[in-house]
């Protein structure tokens, strides 16, 4: 009976260990977006047929920006976890988003992470107030271009450079080339700063670009906030190729193994 016992414990374990999770976007710990990328049509436009969870929704400009592929139709790396991730390269369209609602956020903690593989790099990571363009310039509240040595350089909405992105052990943050990487996006909208960690290596806290405008025409001022989320191509660098995958959730199977644990001795000791 105690091998048995032991056996379906086991099973359970490995069932839930290679559960998929997903590329996610919560604000003061509440859902605004999900999406694992399983459930959506290969070769199709994660927009077309929109099925995350959460208030936001996929916000993609042109028909070749993104493609749900999976690891069965060349070009690509791999799916990082489960078949199917998002496929990102320079084509009719600029960009592709998670909108996170009808309003931009404008106060409490924004956290995104994402499973991410950049081919070639000249990705733009956008954070912007507006939906639709490439996170409308003037409104864009964070912008890192992914340079060809691995380094992100800060951007203003409007192209201008601000600097490498710093790491917060000193140096700067990088990232590395044909490889999947966490990336997180931790953005404090009551302190107008942010902190991107990659594989675990956090960036100093750096501001967020402070005198936005409002893109109605009047240039009226206003404090960075939050509408989309997402990452578009450098025209510049093209041809730009990036995946995205979901993020796994490692401490829920460490916490199942410690379960396991405390089951097999219970079931040790009862046997005696």
């Amino acid at each position: 009976m105690f091998r048995f016992q032991f056996a379906v414990v086991c099973v359970c374990v490995l069932a839930l260990a290679g559960t998929v999770q997903a590329n996610t976007i919560t604000h003061n710990g509440v859902l605004l977006f999900s999406d694992n990328f399983e459930s959506q049509f290969v070769g199709s436009n994660p927009s077309t047929f929109d099925i995350s969870s959460g208030l936001g929704q996929w916000e993609v400009n042109g028909p070749d920006i993104a493609l749900v592929v999976d690891d069965a139709n060349p070009p690509n790396p791999g799916a990082f976890e489960g078949s199917k991730y998002l496929h990102m390269a320079r084509g009719n369209g600029i960009y592709t988003g998670r909108g996170i609602g009808d309003n931009p956020v404008d106060t409490g903690l924004i956290h995104a992470e994402m499973m991410v593989y950049q081919e070639d790099p000249g990705v733009f990571f956008t954070h912007g107030a507006s939906a639709g363009g490439e996170g409308q310039n003037t409104t864009t509240a964070l912008a890192l271009d992914a340079l060809n040595d691995g380094t992100l350089m800060r951007n203003t909405g409007s192209y201008a450079t601000l600097g490498l992105l710093q790491a917060a052990g000193g140096g700067n943050l990088t990232y590395i080339e044909d490889q999947w990487q966490k990336w997180e996006f931790d953005i404090d909208l009551d302190s107008d700063t942010y902190v991107v960690t990659i594989d675990g290596v956090p960036s100093a806290s750096t501001a967020l670009n402070t005198g936005l405008t409002t893109d109605d025409g009047n240039s009226t001022p206003i404090d960075p906030s939050i509408r989309w989320i997402g990452a578009r191509m450098s025209g510049t660098n093209a041809p730009s190729v990036v995946y995205f995958d979901a993020v796994p959730e490692p401490s829920t199977v460490v916490l199942l193994l410690i379960s396991l644990v405390g089951l097999v001795v219970g079931f040790g000791r009862r046997s005696k």
